[in-house]
């Protein structure tokens, strides 16, 4: 009996191309999606790993004041740190070829040979570069315009510019593109950063701890150490960046990403499995008198079971050897494009054998275990009761809803019997509108979470309610600063801020990492803070500070009135908290901020009259307005002998939080639209075997002079009706999906959950977009019903 078995199910995969083809595209796509994520979540965890370690990268970097030899050797004789290195930079106002001033930070080298932690590598010229040129590092390019040999225009740090050519390119795997940070990078020889107006002493620390590189608790101790070592001596350490051997910082962010993301792929292989069981529960509709013959000569229920498994087996394989080169496909694209925003190579794009191993049995086990349910429920027929089917026929539907759907009297007879039709298998119905619910209801929750995505982006940017804000590298005095602000048009509203990096001291003993401290005018109006418990700063605040949420952990909670043992420029001292608010995601992972005033700090560490930023508002508040006093302001600074650090406008800090959310989204997008797909196929195969089980029907409507326009606009109508209440359930699907979603992509992203919003254009979208895959996956079943013989259809069974 091997040879008749084995031509039946090979008979059975293929009587039917168009049965076969939609069922094994909407697998083979589970497939790749499944694939594409898990393959680029283990691609990813492997090569940032290993591209991270090949540049022996720091534990901790510290961003301070600038720093001399003997600060290193103070650090190098701490016995947790193993190496120490410094490095100089400054940052300059460069023009490339888009004709518009932006952010360059450049670093001196004197000899690449001698770096040994987080190490720089030369792909085009060399390192350091020749007098007057510099290297730019390759993920700056774009955010320059600019290229090879070409020329930037720099704005020294004495308020000059100079013709600077581009003689190399460099990779530092710790940069990030500058649309993502605001700024550009380049590397410059010791000569060239002196003529240029730059200090050759360091302000970067790069420390190697002397334990366990691969501990967070000994990275974050060596950071402290380190910090304390230089507040001791009276320096100042603005920020830290602390990380282990084993991963890059950012690592844990996109392993949260990821996962969000390889959940959307399970559900895109889970909505296929629905439609393997539409498309074996017609097949064995179909076949009923088979079962009961095959019965009938001795076949056991196990024996019909395995028969039609096989079947099953054979569209899970034919998936397999579309979805997994697919999938090859998509996890290269995707682990390409995050290799790019991330700025580090592929060395091995090889894909994980696990998760190859992972997508196999996954995309051959979910069929299986679909089909199982109603291929056992289909083997329990009896004989008798099989040997009595009339084959497939589809009957009209009986109780309250037909009774219902018979009382739909308008419209043309097309319409009402498409919407009558829609309804006639329920049980198929049901599973059509689940496929296309969950499609649906993903793809409005993509959107949502898009929404709320621009939505946190405008709360972020309503916080702060500067147009220009100037760092500089110390604290300069205010009427210095005044007294260029003076010749500086189109300025309406002027702040000076302090700033400073502290330490909690909690009172176990244990510390917090680096936390920024600003200390602006009590009455400033360039925050707009969320007060979530207690108030803002007043005059009276000689010791108050204000906290945002991200300083608050469920280990140590932080209430209105709690004390806090702050460290601030080597001083610990007691401050209370007079109140809490909402922090907003300012960097990718955010960061904590203390808030005091700025009378009050500068009294309490000896800087009266001093400050260290410049938060503006201009008269018009436009990109080029922003822009125009950015550059007129930051050349006057420089003239006047007060080099900055920093000069961002506030278009450059929505540009960077647009770029990471712009990625993000679009990948989200693409993983909805595959579902989209997966349902659309599936609403093509239920349409498809209804053709099938209508066939005499068809047949009689056309012997009785139904033209096939007729008969078409029936088949869209069904579609339609079809798609028209699965997107009424997705639209209640995704309201509590796309909260869902914005909590994890929020927690993952920036620790806290996004601002949620709803997109009710999204939903019309979502709507409208199902709609009209619907009518347009519903052509071909329509086309085929439309061209089946009359003559062929009334013998049909």
């Amino acid at each position: 009996m091997t040879n008749p078995r084995r031509r039946k199910v090979w008979r059975d995969v293929w009587a039917y191309p168009l049965r076969t083809m939609l069922v094994v595209l909407s697998i083979a796509i589970g497939v790749a999606a499944v694939g594409m994520i898990s393959g680029a979540r283990s691609m990813l965890t492997r090569e940032m790993t290993r591209a991270f370690q090949a540049v022996n990268p720091s534990n901790a970097i510290l961003y301070t004041q600038p720093l001399d030899l003997a600060a290193l050797e103070v650090l190098r004789a701490l016995p947790t740190v193993s190496a120490v290195e410094g490095r100089a930079s400054m940052t300059v106002r460069a023009k490339g070829g888009a004709d518009e001033w932006r952010n360059l930070i450049l670093y001196t080298l004197p000899d690449s040979t001698q770096l040994q932690i987080n190490t720089i590598t030369a792909e085009q010229g060399s390192l350091p570069p020749a007098p007057n040129t510099l290297a730019l590092e390759r993920s700056s390019v774009d955010y320059l315009n600019t290229s090879m040999n070409a020329m930037l225009t720099i704005e020294t740090a004495r308020g000059q510019t100079q013709e600077i050519a581009v003689a190399g390119l460099v990779h530092d795997l710790y940069r990030l593109p500058g649309s993502f940070v605001g700024g550009g990078f380049a590397y410059v020889s010791q000569d060239t950063f002196v003529a240029l107006g730059g200090d050759l002493r360091f302000n970067e620390v790069h420390i190697v701890a002397a334990g366990d590189r691969s501990s967070a608790e000994v990275a974050q101790a060596v950071a402290q150490q380190a910090q304390q070592a230089l507040e001791a001596q009276g320096y100042r350490v603005d920020s830290q960046l602390v990380a282990t051997f084993d991963q890059h910082p950012l690592g844990g962010i996109v392993q949260a990403v990821t996962l969000v993301l390889g959940i959307i792929g399970v559900l895109v292989l889970v909505l296929s499995g629905c439609l393997v069981v539409n498309t074996i529960q017609a097949l064995l509709q179909q076949q009923t008198r088979q079962i009961g013959i095959l019965k009938a000569i001795g076949a056991r229920r196990s024996s019909i079971v395995a028969l039609y498994m096989q079947v099953v087996g054979w569209f899970s394989l034919l998936a397999l050897l579309i979805g997994v080169p697919l999938g090859i496909v998509g996890m290269r694209w995707f682990t390409h494009v995050i290799a790019s925003t991330l700025n580090f190579d592929l060395v091995d794009p090889s894909t994980p054998l696990s998760s190859l191993v992972l997508v196999c049995v996954i995309g051959l086990l979910l069929p299986l275990l679909a089909a199982l349910w109603p291929i056992w429920v289909a083997s329990r027929i009896t004989v008798r009761a099989a040997l009595a089917d009339y084959g497939v026929d589809a009957q009209l539907a009986t109780g309250p809803l037909a009774a219902l759907l018979q009382r739909i009297n308008f419209g043309s007879r097309s319409l009402r019997l498409g919407v009558r039709n829609a309804f006639r298998s329920r049980g198929r119905l049901v599973l059509t509108v689940l496929l296309l619910t969950l499609a649906s209801g993903v793809l409005i929750a993509v959107l949502s979470v898009q929404a709320s995505l621009q939505r946190t982006l405008t709360t972020t940017m309503a916080y702060f309610g500067d147009d220009v804000s100037i760092d500089f590298v110390v604290p300069v005095p205010i009427s210095e600063l005044s007294a260029v602000l003076d010749d500086v048009a189109q300025i309406e509203q002027v702040e000076f801020w302090s700033l400073a990096s502290a330490v909690w001291v909690r009172d176990d003993g244990s510390e917090s990492k680096s936390i920024f401290l600003w200390a602006p005018p009590v009455a400033t109006t360039m925050l707009r803070p969320t007060l979530l418990e207690g108030r803002w700063l007043t005059r009276a605040d000689t010791r108050g500070v204000v906290v945002n949420t991200y300083l608050l952990d469920t280990q140590h909670p932080i209430h209105v009135g709690d004390t806090l043992n702050l460290r601030i420029k080597g001083q610990t001292s007691a401050w209370t908290v007079v109140g809490v608010i909402q922090g907003v995601p300012n960097a990718v992972p955010p960061s904590p901020y203390i808030y005091m005033d700025h009378t009050a700090y500068a009294q309490a560490f000896g800087e009266p009259g001093l400050a260290q930023r410049i938060a503006l508002k201009t008269t018009a508040h436009d990109s080029l307005t922003r822009s125009q006093v950015a550059s007129s302001l930051s050349s006057k600074l420089k003239r006047a002998g007060l080099p900055f650090k920093t000069a961002i406008t506030a278009d450059e800090l929505q540009t960077a939080f647009s770029s990471v959310f712009t990625l993000l989204f679009l990948v989200l997008l693409v993983l909805a639209v595959l579902l989209a797909l997966v349902g659309c196929l599936g609403l093509t195969g239920t349409l498809s075997l209804n053709v099938l089980e209508r066939s005499r029907e068809i047949g009689i409507m056309r012997a009785l002079g139904a033209r096939r326009r007729n008969v078409r606009a029936i088949l869209l109508v069904e579609a339609l009706t079809i798609s028209l209440i699965s997107g009424l359930l997705g639209v209640l699907l995704a309201l509590p999906l796309s909260r869902v979603l914005s909590a994890v992509i929020g927690n993952a992203l920036m620790q806290s959950p996004l601002v949620y919003t709803f997109s009710y254009a999204g939903g019309l979208i979502g709507l409208l977009a199902l709609s009209l895959l619907a009518m347009l996956f519903s052509l071909l079943p329509a086309r085929r019903a439309t061209r089946l013989p009359i003559r062929e259809v009334l013998t049909y069974e």
